[in-house]
């Protein structure tokens, strides 16, 4: 094709709420033409690169984290298993601030204090 097409959605409509699961849905959708914007074949386009920054994770690894069991339920238990070493409880405390802070959880309580099974933990 040598012209894309710039369109917009006039309409869109679906026969199921978003709470029901399942493959099968019909949908409907309206889409009036803006114009026509030329597209130069020779042009060096680049691919998109999913390792692009977005997420906080240059370099192509993502963010190590982990849900919270029954056994490992305390920064100093986590930081034992995961960093090999109980006393680095702060490095995962720094990468949790947000949710300690959020649960308004006193620094001196921060180290053994038992989080709920399946909160998210990154270190």
């Amino acid at each position: 094709m040598s012209n894309a097409q710039l369109v917009s959605v006039v309409r869109a409509q679906f026969d199921r709420t978003a709470d029901q699961r399942g493959t099968d849905m019909s949908y409907t959708i309206e889409f009036v033409r803006m114009g026509i914007a030329a597209v130069n074949p020779g042009a060096n386009i680049p691919e998109p690169n999913p390792n692009d920054g977005r997420g906080g994770n240059k370099g192509g690894k993502g963010a190590r984290s982990l849900k919270v069991d029954a056994k490992h339920n305390s920064l100093r238990k986590i930081a034992a298993w995961k960093l090999g070493n109980a006393d680095k409880w702060r490095t995962l405390y720094n990468k949790n601030k947000t949710y300690f802070n959020k649960h308004r959880i006193i620094m001196s309580k921060v180290p053994d204090y038992r989080l709920p099974l399946g909160t998210k933990v990154y270190y």
